[in-house]
């Protein structure tokens, strides 16, 4: 017969093992909680960083040679009566010979422009990439957000960059992303 005033050794294993867990349950949402907060934080500090400027304007850049010779009727039709109604007022750029987007951004204050749109195909976004890299200041170039609407005859990078949303109208998709 065991004396009642003993505990009983099952038991003490038993209650070391709760208080462990409990430590270890108590730490678990602690980290959690840190990870959901910064993960907040993060989100919010990306909106920020996403949000396009109203009070600057956004360069649209067009290559009237692209695919089927379309991309003008889609900026007319499609995405300048888009960029109206939201607000957003633009600056476009017909490009007229090869590297002129090269050209121009290599070269121009981009800070006149909170947002660079690309109504082309391939090529041009090329283009717009390479003359922003050529720049001295490329390190803080690189940081404004570049869309793409595809205009081109097969759109093989809109579609590798995003997924194809509707082909109604001739277009495509326009998406923006921060470069890093």
């Amino acid at each position: 017969m065991v004396p009642s005033n003993l505990i009983h050794l099952p038991s003490l294993i038993h209650l070391s093992l709760f208080c462990a867990a409990k430590k270890w349950c108590q730490a678990i949402d602690r980290e959690v909680f840190l990870w959901r907060r910064r993960d907040e934080e993060l989100r919010q500090q990306q909106r920020k960083e996403h949000r396009i400027d109203r009070r600057r304007r956004v360069l649209v850049l067009v290559n009237p040679t692209s695919g089927t010779g379309g991309a003008e009727g889609i900026l007319e039709e499609t995405l300048a009566p888009t960029l109206r109604l939201a607000g957003v007022a633009f600056d476009q750029v017909v490009t007229r010979r090869s590297n002129y987007a090269h050209d121009l951004l290599a070269t121009e204050d981009l800070g006149r422009w909170s947002a660079i749109v690309v109504i082309s195909g391939d090529g041009l976004l090329y283009e717009a990439y390479q003359g922003i890299f050529r720049r001295p200041d490329w390190r803080e170039a690189r940081r404004i957000p570049i869309g793409v609407v595809a205009g081109g005859s097969g759109n093989g990078l809109a579609r590798t960059i995003a997924f194809e949303v509707t082909k109604s109208d001739g277009f495509f998709c326009c998406f923006l992303f921060r470069h890093v």
